[in-house]
This record gives structure tokens, C-alpha cells and sequence, in this order.
């Protein structure tokens, strides 16, 4: 099909409103000819156009500039998280989205494999703020970066605390505890911990609470770390190498099974069943953090959810519209972390029946 000066109109316009170009600058009249594959006559044309209907203006150097200021975003606010994350990264960023536009920002969201992977730090070059879900062990050299970049920086899921960076946490230690507690009610004192997660601090923390409880409780049970030092293994191979422990009896089902993460729980359940083994009939299985879809596994995990995002968003985004100093306390834990009673126990007190505790989404 042939491009014509009004189909790049179109385009050009559509773009400009949803804020797609850095600081509202349009590309040089041969980088947009190069793209659209057509004479730079031709890009002059659909720009005429946009200059005429009062898209755009003429700046000084002579670049062109969007000029409809109610459409432009105050700030453009990088969401980061790894490509390989978890749902509820996905989740937040649709929650983040929602919001911006209330304020006149932009979330644009920012995946990365690795800490040196370059569309990390060409997106850090390209937002005016930065919320980073990290992978584990962040490098030095990278901290630097980011506080010489002198963008404000506001990581989740981690204590940053330390390097100056404001912090939050989703999934408290109470929330853990919470989860313990209840497994503690049940009956349950002897549970083996599954890990398939690279360590990090806040697993690291999780393996502690869970023997702080071993040890209160007198308990017993193992813990089973399937994971490497920063990378993940592939679910289908973590799924046949839990599926032949489990046949050669490695790993007992006689103790409740409890994983670090909801990925964790769903690929163990997925190695039992192939040997006919089924959580809530033949074995119990809980999980911390559960990424909203406890209630959607069949059979409903037990598990601890996060809290809701909602209002930290917003807070934090309104810190960010307001431009002053933060004042709050550089670490923060997020309140209200739902218990999921799911089906994937098989219950040992009969003298109560759980009430179902309403998810606050």
C-alpha cells in the first residue's frame, strides 16, 4: 500500500497525543522519511499539516515540538522490572497507568534481563523518575548510577533503603507470619520449604521466618533449594527435576509443602500430578505470595497475597506532581496482606471452620 503525507498525519498525530516522543520533539525530517520509507518531500507535506492545524511548533533550533500542552505529560515516570517477573509486576503496572493520567504523567514501562542490559540504562536516560522492581543483588557500580542519575528512584519489592533510595514492600514479615500462623491452626508444625527463586534478601528473610517457626513450634522439615545463583531454571525442567524426587521419595509428602513463590507452588503441584499425587487429597501445599491467582488454581492454593498497590501509587505519584524533598521514612511496609484459604490443605482441625476473609483488590 502506498503511504501518502496524510496517512503519516495520522500516525504523527496519534503519537504525539499519547507522548511517545521524548520531550515532546518530533524526529528529523530524514529520520521520519527513513522510517515511513518515503521522500522527505512527503514527510514535509504531513508536517505542513500538523504546523497548519496547530499540532505542533517551530522551536528556535528549528526542531518541531508538540504544542498542545493539556496533552503533554508533566513527567515520564519509568516503570522497570525484569522480562522474566512475575505476574503481579504486570498487574502493577496496569494499576500505575490508570492513575498517571490523573496527575499528567506517563508510566512507560522499561523490561530488562540483566543489570548491564542496555534497554536499562537507555531507559533510565529517557524517564524523568524511576520505580524499580530489581532483580537480586544489584552491582555497585549501578547504585552509582542511579544516584548520580538524579532522578528520583522508588524500588519495590526491596529494602534500598540503605543507598539513599525510598523503599517498599509489598509482602511484610507479619504478612509471612500471618500465613504460618494459620498453617500453625490447621495442625501443621512439620513443613518443608521449596525454593525456585535466585536468593535474595527478601527469600533470604522468608527462609528465616520459616525457621524461626520450625524452631518455635518444634517442628521439623528441609529445605529444598531449586534455584541459581541469579538466573531461573526453566519450569519444565524444574518440574522433572521435582518430579523424580518426589517418585524416589527424595522429597516426603507426609509434611505440608510450603514454596517461597506462587511459580514455586504451581510447577510443584504440576510434578505431583504427574505421578497421580494431588495437593488438598493426597498432600498439603501452601505458598507465600500467591500473585492474584490462588483463587484461580485448580485447586485454590493456600496462600498470602499482597496488599493492594493502589494507594501507595497514588501517594507516591502525588509525592512525585508535587516536587518537594521526601519527608516520609525511607523503608516502608505495606499494611492489610489478604490470607487466601484455599483447597490445597487437607484440614486436621475439625472443631472450627475458617471464614473466608474478603480479598481487597
Amino acid at each position: 500500500m502506498r503511504i501518502t503525507a496524510r496517512n503519516i498525519t495520522s500516525v504523527l498525530k496519534q503519537r504525539l497525543e499519547a507522548g511517545e516522543y521524548i520531550d515532546a520533539m518530533l524526529p528529523s525530517e530524514r529520520e521520519l522519511a527513513t522510517e515511513f520509507s518515503v521522500a522527505r518531500v512527503t514527510i514535509r507535506r504531513a508536517l505542513d499539516d500538523l504546523l497548519s492545524e496547530g499540532h505542533l511548533q517551530r522551536m528556535g533550533n528549528g526542531r518541531l515540538k508538540h504544542s498542545n500542552n493539556t496533552n503533554q505529560c508533566i513527567l515520564r515516570v519509568g516503570y522497570f522490572y525484569p522480562s522474566l517477573g512475575s505476574w503481579d509486576y504486570e498487574l502493577q503496572y496496569l494499576a500505575l497507568r490508570g492513575l498517571a493520567a490523573e496527575f499528567k504523567m506517563k508510566i512507560c514501562p522499561v523490561y530488562y534481563d540483566f543489570w548491564n542490559d542496555p534497554a536499562f540504562t537507555e531507559g533510565l536516560d529517557s524517564v524523568d523518575a524511576v520505580i524499580l522492581h530489581p532483580r537480586p543483588n544489584i552491582p555497585a557500580w549501578l547504585v552509582r548510577k542511579l544516584q548520580n542519575s538524579g532522578k528520583p528512584i522508588w524500588v519495590l519489592g526491596y529494602n534500598y533503603s540503605e543507598f539513599g533510595f525510598p523503599s517498599l514492600t509489598f509482602f511484610p514479615d507479619k504478612a509471612v507470619n500471618k500465613l504460618l500462623d494459620y498453617l500453625a491452626g490447621e495442625g501443621f508444625n512439620d513443613i518443608d520449604l521449596i525454593n525456585i527463586t535466585p536468593l535474595s534478601n527478601a527469600i533470604a528473610n522468608r527462609i528465616t521466618l520459616w525457621e524461626s517457626f520450625l524452631s518455635n513450634h518444634n517442628g521439623k522439615g528441609r529445605f529444598w533449594d531449586f534455584s541459581l545463583a541469579d538466573e531461573h531454571l526453566p519450569f519444565c525442567e524444574l518440574r522433572d527435576i521435582m518430579r523424580s524426587r518426589i517418585e524416589k521419595q527424595v522429597i516426603g509428602m507426609d509434611r505440608l509443602i510450603l514454596c517461597t513463590t506462587f511459580p514455586g507452588a504451581t510447577v510443584f503441584m504440576r510434578a505431583a500430578a504427574d505421578l497421580g499425587l494431588f495437593a488438598g487429597k493426597d498432600y498439603s501445599l501452601a505458598s507465600i505470595g500467591c500473585e492474584a491467582h490462588a483463587e484461580m488454581s485448580v485447586p485454590t492454593i493456600t496462600a498470602v497475597d499482597n496488599a493492594n498497590p493502589y494507594p501507595y501509587f497514588r501517594s507516591y505519584l502525588q509525592w512525585l506532581a508535587s516536587g518537594k524533598p521526601w519527608q516520609s521514612e525511607l523503608f516502608q511496609e505495606a499494611e492489610e496482606c489478604n490470607l487466601i484459604f484455599g483447597e490445597s490443605i487437607i484440614r486436621r482441625t475439625h472443631n472450627k471452620q475458617p471464614q473466608k476473609e474478603k480479598v481487597k483488590r
